[in-house]
């Protein structure tokens, strides 16, 4: 949401924006794409915005909440994958565990090894991330981009760097 001071308007540009991504967020501790069920892609982009303004009024409370429900509601132990059933998209993908990934790592939370090692799964040898797990459809280039960032950013958490938005 922001990387440096541009003076007073935008710092209560900022606060205002902050304070409507926590008033979005639902009861499941997530946000939703459309409607009111959670979305692992939108929970773990709202967690990237809030990572850098913890001093703001419910963030650390909407932080925790949305830790609970990727970590316990969407992660699936036996694949790493993040996936809720009611998404808009209710299959495994590069771009949902890509988010969350990113999304926790920005917040200081660790998202595991193994779902790291499971968004890897998706690159092709090419270099490309895939969508879906052995498939050619899809958005790539997205996958690739947003895959991109996950891994930097959990790189930046794990040499206790913040977020890579911070520049």
């Amino acid at each position: 949401m922001s990387t440096k001071n541009y003076g007073s308007t935008a710092n209560k540009t900022v606060k205002t924006l902050i304070s409507q991504i926590v008033k979005a967020q639902n009861s499941q501790g997530g946000w939703a794409l459309n409607g009111s069920a959670s979305d692992v892609d939108i929970t773990g982009m709202a967690l990237i915005a809030l990572s850098e303004h913890t001093s703001y009024t419910g963030v650390k409370t909407a932080i925790k909440k949305a830790e609970s429900a990727l970590t316990s509601k969407a992660y699936k132990k036996s694949t790493g994958d993040f996936v809720l059933s009611t998404a808009f998209t209710k299959k495994a993908n590069a771009d949902s565990n890509a988010m969350a990934i990113a999304g926790l790592s920005a917040a200081g939370v660790n998202p595991g090894t193994k779902a790291v090692n499971r968004l890897i799964k998706f690159q092709k040898s090419t270099g490309q991330f895939r969508w879906l797990l052995n498939s050619n459809t899809g958005a790539l280039h997205m996958a690739t981009q947003q895959s991109t960032y996950a891994l930097e950013q959990y790189r930046a958490y794990k040499l206790h760097k913040g977020s890579i938005f911070k520049f």
